[in-house]
């Protein structure tokens, strides 16, 4: 009886170490690498606001000022990560010129751009 109970705190045991290492790896993948840069808690920061968390832009900034759905495939295929870095850091105009989103070269560094950049370019 004694042997049976120590087997099974065993397997419990490993099964609780082997879920624990699970986790953590699958934490340790979402997170940035050290140094590196968050672009999702830049994009929360700065950017969901209009564009929402998801990049799908069902936001009332989003909705007024009809920003596209950067989720849509269709939208997708015609961004590049030059293009969005160039919006980031310049802002985005209509057809007519009026600035429709302000650039951020002055609160985002080349760094958490290309972060931002990055993230945008994962959204699906």
């Amino acid at each position: 009886m004694r042997k049976k109970t120590r087997s099974i705190v065993g397997a419990i045991a490993g099964a609780a170490v082997l879920t624990l290492g699970v986790t953590l790896s699958a934490q340790a993948e979402d997170a940035p690498a050290a140094g590196a840069v968050d672009g999702k808690a830049l994009w929360t920061k700065n950017c969901a606001s209009c564009h929402g968390p998801d990049g799908k832009a069902k936001t009332k900034m989003g909705e007024m000022l009809k920003v596209r759905d950067l989720t849509d495939p269709a939208v997708h295929a015609t961004l590049t990560r030059d293009g969005v870095l160039k919006a980031i850091k310049e802002g985005v105009k209509d057809a007519s010129g009026k600035q429709v989103m302000k650039g951020y070269a002055d609160r985002l560094s080349d760094a958490e751009s290309g972060a931002v950049a990055d993230h945008v370019m994962s959204l699906k």
